[in-house]
């Protein structure tokens, strides 16, 4: 990986990190919200090994879909 694209990955990951810990949600909640908000998306694809990881993703996506929600999502723009 390139320096430049290194850089764009940690920014990107330590804005997750820091917007997730704000919400009180985990990383993966943020990913996920992040997503579905995106108007070309029409299913995001999430991997996971097991129904509690599952459930973290998909948990607290009601509270993450509010309109500020999306607005202050849209600042971890990648």
């Amino acid at each position: 990986m390139t320096p430049p694209a290194y850089n764009l990955l940690m920014y990107a990951t330590l804005s997750v990190e820091e917007l997730s810990k704000k919400k009180g949600v985990s990383m993966a909640q943020i990913a996920v919200a992040w997503t579905l908000a995106k108007p070309h998306v029409t299913a995001p694809i999430v991997g996971t090994t097991s129904l509690d990881n599952l459930k973290d993703i998909l948990g607290e996506y009601s509270n993450l879909s509010t309109a500020p929600a999306r607005k202050c999502n849209d600042t971890c723009r990648v």
